[in-house]
């Protein structure tokens, strides 16, 4: 087994721990020899379908969408066709019978991906499959220096992360073989934004700050006394946690750490 660095700057920034496995690795399952650079390159990569385990159809289009933006900003170098045209030659029905026991098992049924393979062989020489297999909300705490508050003195913040894991499979769309299979983390924290509000309307009592998720009218941060993490039958938001990121927030650093480890990939930043 090959294991690369994933997330690991992100989980040492947040002083989180994961609980879904080693948060500075991903794992390589599978690689086929003949699954090289050029030949990434130059048939290109389909857009399969990404799936999340017990979720509705409904949750897919960000997650694909994640992770097309993410091959697309960071591997360059590999055509992508997006899942709506693979979707389009495959047909409305038939791709939801195909990821949905996709989503169930972990692996397509044998004749459903004969379908699809068939569909986007025109299209690209490989098709990728990712499902989210596990996710996980975590609340915790932030320390802030005093450079980046609105106060002074160096404070602590509440956050709240989501870290998911997910597996990705290439297949070759001619022969329908597993050329490439790895298991990726990825995570993602909600923290307060401490950019300070108009002059005009700072309240000396309170400062509203701004969140990485989008907040709901109101919602004002104040600065805690205690830090207590939530428990069973508490409500987060009301201790004062932000909401928790969208898996496919989480997914992004995941996403990114495939197009890292995917043959022919630049050298990750330092």
């Amino acid at each position: 087994m090959r294991s690369w660095r994933c997330a690991s700057a992100l989980a040492l920034a947040w002083g989180c721990v994961l609980t879904l496995g080693c948060a500075s690795e991903s794992t390589l399952i599978r690689e086929d020899p003949g699954f090289t650079a050029p030949a990434l390159r130059s048939g290109g990569l389909a857009i399969l379908g990404v799936v999340q385990v017990d979720e509705v159809p409904q949750a897919r289009p960000p997650l694909v969408d994640a992770l097309q933006r993410v091959l697309a900003g960071a591997r360059r170098d590999i055509p992508v066709v997006p899942a709506a045209r693979v979707q389009a030659a495959l047909g409305d029905s038939a791709t939801r019978l195909f990821l949905l026991g996709y989503q169930l098992r972990g692996d397509p049924d044998s004749s459903w991906l004969a379908r699809a393979a068939e569909s986007a062989r025109p299209l690209a020489r490989y098709g990728v499959l990712a499902r989210v297999r596990e996710t996980r909300v975590r609340y915790g705490t932030r320390d802030i220096p005093s450079s980046q508050t609105t106060g002074t003195g160096e404070t602590s913040v509440r956050i709240t992360g989501r870290d998911v894991q997910a597996e990705v499979t290439v297949y070759d769309l001619a022969t329908h073989a597993v050329v490439y299979r790895g298991k990726f983390l990825g995570t993602y924290d909600a923290a307060p934004n401490f950019r300070p509000p108009p002059a005009d309307t700072l309240n000396p009592d309170s400062v509203e700050v701004g969140m990485r998720t989008p907040r709901h009218g109101g919602q004002t941060f104040r600065q805690p006394t205690s830090f207590a993490i939530p428990g069973p039958s508490d409500s987060p938001t009301e201790m004062g946690y932000p909401e928790p990121p969208p898996v496919a927030r989480a997914a992004e650093s995941a996403f990114l750490e495939l197009a890292r480890a995917l043959p022919g990939a630049p050298a990750a930043p330092k």
